[in-house]
């Protein structure tokens, strides 16, 4: 094969943030491409002198041993005039009597700072929940309580922790190491999920605290259309053109914490929407009443519904997630079922058949 012609094949082409040095054994520049990334390294200039200031683990002697091998050799470093990280891949080309190498130099800048980025970011979810956890006494009188609630909520999120975390361990090190722009914007989606996924048991998990271990607000009068019609404003872009209908005339009122209201509607709304039919438009009727001196609200909807026999047992369990291609933290129901067993509040139930709709009542004493 003619030398000239297979280099000139070799560097045809480069990726995204990359350029191309074709090397002689003695380091050598003898041809380059530059186009997707500059670096100033001229034909004929010694490769080794360029990068001694940068990479001690590169030799002359790293090329012998490339020649007897046939591996290739990698390695990252840092520009610091330019703040820029640059990895580096050297290939040994074959030859019959020539032996050249393939070198390869990619700006993985915005790869590192990704990973600085979620490191600090699960430092600070390690943090959050070190502090939290400090805050609480875990007894086994506390940890029996409620049919052993908080023992069953305390397994779950560390299972919805841990998932998530080890998947980002996993995808992060596949981006940094990819270098076709399809895996990388692939993974870029894989790694946004598993984010999302924490958030959303972080939130589960704050609104958890807040019930649990913060002081409860003064409970006050409050009128159920003002409470519904709040929430129903917080979840506007998610509604989409869902009808919602309220008759709450025969007990328009409750005494209750504004707070605690607010989350019950918020989690059990955002269940009947999220759990909405995609063969028809999502349907919502509340209404209000009476019953032996207890206020009842119902919430129903014409949703997806759920295999009661299957899965009713499991519905008020923390962490439960009955649908896995349907985005939550499996916590919504079991919260509001928390908030009305927390000193005699009330209850909630729920009924409900696949591909026909749920009921949700919640009974306030």
């Amino acid at each position: 094969m003619n030398k000239a012609i297979e280099v000139k094949e070799i560097l045809k082409v480069t990726f995204a943030n990359e350029s191309r040095y074709v090397i002689d054994e003695s380091g050598t520049t003898l041809s380059r491409n530059i186009d997707n990334l500059g670096l100033v390294l001229h034909e004929s200039e010694d490769i080794f002198f360029f990068l001694s200031s940068h990479l001690a683990t590169l030799t002359k002697d790293t090329l012998t041993g490339l020649i007897t091998s046939q591996k290739g050799f990698e390695d990252e470093f840092y520009i610091k005039q330019k703040a820029q990280w640059l990895k580096l891949l050297i290939s040994p080309i074959i030859q019959e009597k020539n032996h050249l190498f393939l070198i390869q130099i990619f700006d993985i800048s915005s790869e590192k700072e990704t990973s600085h980025q979620l490191s600090r970011y699960e430092k600070s979810i390690e943090k959050e929940l070190l502090l939290r956890t400090r805050e609480f006494v875990m007894t086994d009188e506390v940890m029996a309580q409620d049919g052993g609630f908080l023992q069953n909520f305390m397994r779950g999120l560390r299972h919805d922790l841990l998932s998530p975390s080890t998947q980002l361990e996993q995808i992060i090190k596949y981006y940094i190491k990819a270098t076709d722009a399809a895996k990388k914007k692939k993974a870029s989606v894989l790694i946004d999920d598993s984010l999302a996924k924490l958030q959303r048991t972080i939130r589960g998990f704050s609104q958890f605290v807040d019930l649990h271990f913060t002081p409860l607000v003064v409970e006050d009068q409050l009128s159920l259309e003002d409470s519904l019609q709040n929430t129903i404003a917080i979840l506007d872009s998610e509604i989409n053109q869902a009808r919602i209908h309220i008759d709450v005339e025969n007990a328009k009122y409750i005494k209750f914490s504004p707070r605690l209201l607010d989350c019950i509607f918020l989690n059990v709304l955002s269940n009947a929407i999220k759990f909405r039919s995609q063969d028809r438009n999502l349907e919502i009727s509340i209404k209000s009443y009476m019953r032996n001196s207890k206020t009842i609200v119902e919430i129903t909807d014409n949703g997806i519904g759920i295999d009661m026999q299957t899965h009713g047992n499991k519905i008020f369990d923390a962490f439960t997630r009955l649908n896995e291609s349907i985005p939550g933290n499996g916590i919504g129901l079991s919260l509001v079922k928390s908030i009305f067993q927390k000193n005699s509040r009330g209850d909630v139930t729920l009924e409900s058949q696949l591909d026909k709709g749920t009921k949700v009542s919640l009974i306030f004493n």
